[in-house]
């Protein structure tokens, strides 16, 4: 993968590039690096060029906004300054409700696939931190992902709690912005698909959320996906790409 540099609003932001074929822009999760998906980037590789802004990880650049909002605004400037007009739009965990905020104020995604996106919840954040060190531990000794979870165990969380330890200002920024997550004010018309492992250790969705979705995505399919966990993109590489081109339109592969 090949990483170039954009100066998007006084912002230095690194985007990773790879395969060829018509864009496919990928925004990965909260405090995740764009290499650690890049089993499955390889792998879209062979029929998309993959653009993946490395944008929400504390530290990733100076002047991080508060909300995901703010970061759609930066993401859309990012692209027409890439000269994308048009482009198939994924995302994991925050990086999927970052495609939705992007879909609702953009014309530039015509197809938009979230893969298990950060969703609203009242656990605060606390409840955050308690369920990301459950999951990280159950990584940690191969309970969740085998080998391939213990690998992206040491991969992120080390290097996720200095960096959260070393700007804890901008951690909690982030914190608030996934506590206080909601998409009441979103419109979205395109068409649009939510990939949803069962077993994901943060979120639930259950019918009444479901429901309320459909209000605010007006061509929405959500998907279920068992026996998968939140982090099945990294960790099921295979798996995410098979799902992903599955739900991209036969004109773009």
């Amino acid at each position: 993968m090949k990483s170039q540099a954009h100066l998007v609003q006084g912002r230095l932001i690194h985007t990773w590039r790879h395969g060829q074929g018509p864009p496919l822009v990928f925004f990965q999760g909260f405090g995740l690096w764009p290499t650690l998906y890049k089993d499955l980037f390889v792998r879209l590789g062979q029929r998309f060029e993959i653009i993946a802004p490395d944008m929400l990880r504390v530290g990733a650049y100076d002047r991080q906004p508060d909300s995901v909002h703010d970061h759609a605004e930066i993401a859309q400037t990012l692209l027409h300054q890439m000269g994308l007009s048009s482009a198939a739009v994924a995302g994991h965990s925050m990086g999927g409700a970052l495609s939705f905020y992007l879909g609702a104020h953009s014309d530039i995604p015509h197809t938009l696939v979230a893969l298990n996106p950060a969703l609203p919840v009242q656990f605060g954040r606390l409840g955050f931190v308690a369920r990301s060190l459950y999951k990280g531990a159950r990584q940690t000794i191969g309970r969740t992902g085998g080998l391939r979870g213990v690998v992206f165990a040491n991969r992120l969380h080390t290097p996720l709690v200095l960096g959260m330890a070393r700007a804890p200002r901008t951690s909690a920024r982030f914190l608030k912005a996934a506590q206080t997550l909601s998409y009441n004010d979103l419109n979205v018309s395109q068409p649009t698909t939510l990939l949803f492992a069962q077993r994901d250790e943060y979120f639930h969705l259950k019918p009444t959320l479901q429901n309320h979705l459909h209000q605010h995505f007006h061509n929405l399919r959500i998907k279920p996906l068992p026996d998968l966990t939140h982090d099945w993109p990294v960790l099921n590489p295979n798996c995410a790409a098979r799902a992903l081109t599955a739900e991209l339109p036969s004109g773009a592969r």
